[in-house]
C-alpha cells in the first residue's frame, strides 16, 4: 500500500476537523495532499461553534460563580464584566488553536491552498483563491469535508430582523444584550442561553417540539430544563416561532402554542435551529455525485456513488459532531489509499456543554 500510496495524489475539500485530520492521515500513509480551505483552517469548529462556544461558557463560569459560591456560605461579588476582553479573548483561543492546525499540516508536508473548490469533472476540482484566480487541481481521489452552515427558517419577518443573529453572530457580538430570545432548544441553543444568563441577559428559550432538548434521554432533559429555570432562563416548550416585528429598539416574536399565543419583546434573537450540509458550491452534478438536498451520500466506507470521491462529516448530514468528522477522515484516508474499513461506530458520545452539563453515549431509554 505504501507504494501505492507514494503515486497517490489526494486532495481533501474543507480544513475542518474532518478534513485536516483526513489530510494528515493520508500524508503519513505517504501520498502527496493538496487541502483546499475557503476561510479559516480549523473549520466550523474552531471558528464559528465549538471551540469558540467553550471559550464564551468558561468565562460565563466565572461570572455565575458569585451566585453558585452563595450557596454553600462563601459570598462573592461580581465588580465588572468587560465583555469586549470576552470576546477579544475567545478570539485569541480560536487564532492559537488555528495556528496549531497550520503546524500541524506543514510539518507533514499538506499543501494548503486557500480558497473555494467546485468540479468541473470528477477529478478535477476549479479553486477561486482569495486574490481572485484560479488554479486548477486534480486528485486521483477526493476526501469531501465541506462542514456545515446554519439553518434560517422561512419564518414571517425572522430572515429579515436587524435583531437577527446565529450562532456565529451570537459569539462576535460588541455587548451583552439586555434580553436574548433563543429559536431552538437543542444544543447550540441551550448553551448559548446559560451563557448570556451568566453575563446578565434576560434569556426565553422556545421550543417547537414537547420538550427541551428533544435528542437526549427525556429524564436528563427533564432535569436540565429545571436547573436552567432556576438560574433565571424561561423556557416555552411547544411553542411555534410564526413571526417576528422589528420596533425602535427590540424585535417583538409572536409563538403560538395549542392552547397560547404570546408576544416577546426582545433586544437579540438568536436562530439556534441547528444546521445543515454546506455543499452549495460544490458543483456535485458536474461529476454525477449523488446528494440529497445538500447532504452527499456516502456508502459504509465514506465513498459516493463515484469511484475515488469520499465525503465525511457535517456535510454527510448524519451525526454533525467534531470527533466524528475526525473519525471518518482517518477512515476515508485509509480507504482512500487501499484499505477497505467500514465506518460503523457502536455509539458516538456526545455532550451539552449548560449549567451542569449533560453527557450520554448509546441509545437513549426511549429508543432501546
Amino acid at each position: 500500500m505504501a507504494e501505492e500510496a507514494k503515486k497517490t495524489r489526494v486532495v481533501v475539500v474543507g480544513g475542518g476537523p474532518g478534513g485536516y485530520v483526513a489530510a494528515i492521515r493520508a500524508a503519513q500513509l505517504g501520498a502527496d495532499v493538496t487541502l483546499v480551505e475557503k476561510a479559516k483552517l480549523g473549520g466550523t469548529c474552531l471558528n464559528v461553534v465549538c471551540i469558540p462556544t467553550k471559550a464564551m461558557l468558561h468565562a460565563a463560569e466565572f461570572a455565575k460563580a458569585p451566585q453558585d459560591a452563595a450557596e454553600w456560605g462563601v459570598h462573592l461579588t461580581l465588580d465588572k464584566l468587560d465583555f469586549g476582553a470576552v470576546v477579544a479573548q475567545k478570539t485569541a483561543v480560536c487564532s492559537k488553536l488555528t495556528g496549531g492546525v497550520a503546524a500541524l499540516l506543514k510539518s507533514s508536508k499538506v499543501r494548503v491552498i486557500n480558497g473555494e473548490a467546485h468540479f468541473i469533472a470528477p477529478r478535477k476540482l476549479s479553486v477561486c483563491k482569495e486574490d481572485g484566480s484560479s488554479e486548477l487541481i486534480e486528485g486521483e481521489r477526493i476526501i469531501l469535508a465541506t462542514g456545515s452552515v446554519p439553518v434560517i427558517p422561512p419564518i414571517d419577518g425572522l430572515r429579515e430582523s436587524k435583531y437577527m443573529i446565529d450562532s456565529t453572530g451570537a459569539l462576535s457580538l460588541s455587548e451583552v444584550p439586555e434580553s436574548l430570545l433563543v429559536i431552538g432548544g437543542g444544543v447550540i441553543g441551550v448553551e448559548l442561553a446559560c451563557a448570556y444568563c451568566a453575563f446578565g441577559s434576560k434569556v426565553t428559550i422556545i421550543e417547537a417540539l414537547p420538550r427541551l432538548c428533544p435528542t437526549i434521554d427525556y429524564e436528563l432533559g427533564d432535569l436540565l430544563r429545571k436547573e436552567l429555570e432556576k438560574q433565571g432562563i424561561e423556557i416555552l416548550t411547544g411553542y411555534k416561532v410564526t413571526r417576528v416585528i422589528d420596533k425602535d429598539t427590540c424585535a417583538e416574536v409572536t409563538a403560538v402554542s395549542e392552547t397560547d399565543t404570546r408576544t416577546i419583546p426582545c433586544t437579540k434573537l438568536l436562530a439556534a435551529l441547528g444546521r445543515r450540509p454546506y455543499t452549495d458550491d460544490l458543483n456535485l452534478d458536474a461529476c454525477g455525485i449523488r446528494y440529497e438536498r445538500s447532504k452527499v451520500l456516502v456508502d459504509e466506507y465514506l465513498q459516493t456513488n463515484v469511484a475515488g470521491v469520499y465525503a465525511i462529516g457535517d456535510c454527510v448530514g448524519k451525526i454533525m459532531l467534531a470527533h466524528t468528522a475526525s473519525a471518518q477522515g482517518e477512515t476515508a484516508a485509509e480507504n482512500a489509499l487501499g484499505e477497505k474499513n467500514a465506518y460503523a461506530p457502536a455509539c458516538v458520545p456526545s455532550c451539552f456543554y449548560t449549567f451542569p452539563e449533560v453527557a450520554s453515549t448509546g441509545f437513549t431509554e426511549a429508543q432501546a
